[in-house]
């Protein structure tokens, strides 16, 4: 890819020229008047400025009429970098992976079972990277199939549990420029989630079926002395279990079903409607700018309230006030927005994003236990 340097303002203007009628044009940005077909011209000409020179137009609403001002597509991680975090991720989670199953392995032997915990703590390494990975896969492929610029994935490792971790805080793909379009930007933000809900659906299902029910009044005082209970449960998990955990009792879970666990612990703070969360995303592209700016700032509020009446959310509430602090910092409360906002979504497209995104926030919800 070519740099922006490599192109003049006034190369610039005569792209322009092939979608817009140019009242005015200097090297920061244009005023414009739309031709016939502009719309579709405009998409055209973002692809290849975008492989040309490293810019995209953007258009903009200004006092003297409809405005272009170009952005600069940003750098990527670089390839070494996403291997290396790669590669850490993998060796932090594998630890994780083996103190989860240790501690399941202790409980089946005094149960009576007999395990593999080296089988154990792969299941659980594969049912928590492989959903992550397929999230962000769901990003990365809508966003190329889009013709929005991106970087690979970038797993993120974490402490193992004994240092208060789980291995990895998840991964993040950077929108190196914006989206065509509002419906783009949607699909780009919606797809993830959606893509890594359904693995994770899979991956609880399996490990639900697999995890232990103790319902023996002494073998639940071993039980309780050697394991965590979880103070809350993700509602699709909970779903999950009514339909395959036979029997009443304590739930010992599988490191599968722990590791769907986390998945849909993760994709509901994903989908919170804040900054450039995937949530925000959705909320700015079916609802618009108004309304993402006032989830924004409400939905950290919401949260601290709710971890006030149930202690055990108080991660959502510290989650949702990082988020939109580094909102804050990073982009002043902007969202960079898409290269045409004035091309709406359809009725239809914005039903179907909003009804996806409010189930996938519902079933992913944490429920108190």
């Amino acid at each position: 890819m070519m740099s922006s340097q490599s192109i003049t303002g006034r190369e610039l203007c005569e792209e322009l020229a092939r979608c817009f009628h140019v009242r005015f044009c200097g090297e920061g940005g244009a005023l414009v008047a739309p031709r016939a077909g502009w719309e579709t011209c405009l998409d055209s000409l973002s692809d290849s400025l975008v492989e040309r020179y490293g810019l995209q137009p953007k258009l903009v609403a200004t006092e003297d009429g409809l405005g272009v001002v170009f952005i600069r597509v940003k750098r990527g991680w670089g390839w070494l970098r996403v291997l290396l975090f790669l590669a850490a991720t993998v060796a932090a989670v594998a630890i994780a992976g083996f103190e989860v199953a240790g501690q399941y392995a202790l409980v089946a032997s005094r149960l009576g079972f007999s395990v593999n915990i080296a089988g154990l703590a792969l299941s659980f390494l594969l049912g928590l990277l492989g959903p992550l990975a397929i999230h962000e896969s769901g990003h990365y492929m809508a966003a190329r199939r889009r013709g929005v610029p991106v970087s690979p994935p970038l797993f993120i490792p974490a402490p193992p549990p004994n240092l208060g971790g789980i291995g990895t805080f998840g991964a993040i793909i950077l929108m190196r420029g914006i989206p065509r379009d509002r419906d783009s930007l949607a699909l780009v933000g919606l797809s993830g989630p959606l893509y890594g809900f359904l693995a994770g659906l899979v991956v609880g299902l399996i490990g639900l079926v697999y995890s232990l029910v103790v319902s023996n009044p002494a073998a639940l005082r071993a039980v309780s002395s050697s394991t965590a209970s979880v103070s809350m449960i993700p509602l699709v998990l909970l779903l999950e279990g009514s339909l395959v955990v036979k029997g009443n009792g304590v739930v010992v879970l599988h490191p599968l079903a722990l590791a769907a666990y986390i998945v849909f612990l993760v994709t509901f703070l994903n989908l919170l409607p804040i900054g450039w969360l995937d949530g925000g995303h959705v909320v700015y592209a079916v609802f618009g700018e108004r309304v993402h700016r006032v989830t924004s700032i409400v939905t950290p509020w919401v949260a601290l309230v709710a971890s006030l009446v149930y202690p055990q959310l108080v991660f959502v509430g510290v989650f949702s006030l990082l988020a939109y602090g580094l909102y804050l910092m990073l982009s002043k409360g902007v969202h960079p927005g898409v290269v045409n906002p004035y091309k709406g979504l359809s009725p239809r497209r914005a039903a179907l994003y909003a009804g996806l995104y409010a189930a996938l926030i519902v079933l992913t919800l944490p429920v108190p236990a």
